[in-house]
């Protein structure tokens, strides 16, 4: 993910903060390229959406990344206070941030959390569709 993205989500407060966790909400996107409908990207995960859909797509488009690829990624989330990060990034970003003044709050993801959205995507491309989905939640993709 570009240090453009991991900043801005960072420094982000899209509610307003808070330590209220609501977890049924979803949210998705359709992204065109020259016009056609190219990749949709859905989630759910309520206020956590805010900040995962644009680090998918921040994965895919600036990494090159597949859906799957740019799912799989560590993710951040904050809401104006501490900073949650996927410790899959390592010591090493987890300290740069702290250096840079960020609170920050090393979480580990697994299959009873929901520290973070569930995304799922599909990409239209000329060889056909991939598809990416959360490899902690209980969710299949499937297709022709």
């Amino acid at each position: 993910m570009t240090r453009a993205v991991w900043s801005a989500m960072a420094h982000s407060v899209p509610y307003g903060g808070g330590d209220e966790h609501v977890a049924g909400e979803k949210f998705s996107r359709c992204a065109q390229k020259r016009g056609a409908p190219h990749l949709t990207l859905g989630a759910p995960g309520g206020r956590k959406i805010v900040s995962a859909i644009p680090q998918v797509i921040a994965n895919v488009v600036d990494t090159k990344a597949s859906p799957q690829g740019a799912i799989d990624a560590p993710r951040l989330h904050t809401e104006g206070g501490p900073v949650l990060v996927d410790d899959r990034v390592g010591e090493k970003a987890l300290a740069s941030l702290r250096r840079r003044g960020h609170t920050v709050t090393a979480s580990e993801e697994s299959y009873s959390s929901m520290n973070f959205a569930r995304p799922i995507a599909i990409r239209i491309t000329p060889r056909g569709l991939e598809a990416g989905l959360d490899s902690f939640g209980a969710a299949a993709a499937a297709g022709r």
